[in-house]
């Protein structure tokens, strides 16, 4: 049985609340309970080709808290910094 999944390209409309989970899910399994992400940071997440599947862009939070901390605000520079680095 073959089960067609489509990219995150094909689902673009679902990358606002891939990262509203994503955070939720930052904010209880580490140490950043009042993880943020500013406005500019999520519209560049949103208007992002994702070639490969939500995991990509899951990575890409996680680096981008990362470089955030000690900070609990992901920014816009924490995530084009975390971008380069996802792209190999």
């Amino acid at each position: 049985v073959a089960i067609d999944m489509p990219t995150m390209e094909e689902r673009i409309e679902d990358i606002p609340e891939l990262i509203t989970h994503f955070l939720e899910v930052l904010r209880t399994e580490l140490p950043a309970p009042n993880l943020s992400i500013q406005p500019e940071a999520r519209i560049f997440l949103q208007n992002q080709r994702w070639p490969g599947n939500v995991s990509q862009l899951q990575q890409v939070l996680l680096q981008a808290y990362m470089n955030a901390k000690p900070q609990e605000v992901i920014a816009l520079d924490h995530v084009l910094k975390a971008s380069v680095l996802n792209q190999g």
